[in-house]
């Protein structure tokens, strides 16, 4: 989470501390996770570039898990804005986009996979 890494001045790199819910939840006030700073719609879309299968089922798996109704909506705007099919898939023109942005929201969707 980022609470432990600013807690524990992690640098440039990786580091998985495990801690009980507990602590985590003690934590939780200090800085919110990045799941909650990040635009919904863009995670959404990060979501089913890895098919990581349904993203209201994806991201009801994160510890600080968005309330179903922000998640309909933000695949709402991703239809809105061309980014998904009638079909939910995603568009090819925004294929190759998302390709080049997907390690900028690596950490979000890391973080709901390592509460999963």
């Amino acid at each position: 989470s980022s609470g432990i890494n600013a807690e524990y001045g992690v640098r440039a790199g990786v580091c998985f501390h495990l801690c009980s819910r507990a602590r985590y939840q003690e934590m939780a006030h200090h800085i919110s996770p990045e799941i909650q700073r990040t635009a919904l719609h863009s995670i959404a879309l990060t979501v089913k570039a890895l098919s990581l299968g349904d993203v209201e089922e994806f991201l009801g798996k994160a510890l600080e898990a968005p309330p179903k109704s922000y998640v309909a909506n933000a695949i709402t705007v991703l239809h809105e804005m061309g980014a998904l099919d009638k079909n939910g898939d995603i568009t090819p023109r925004v294929a190759s986009e998302e390709a080049e942005e997907r390690t900028r929201h690596h950490r979000s969707v890391e973080d709901c996979l390592s509460y999963s």
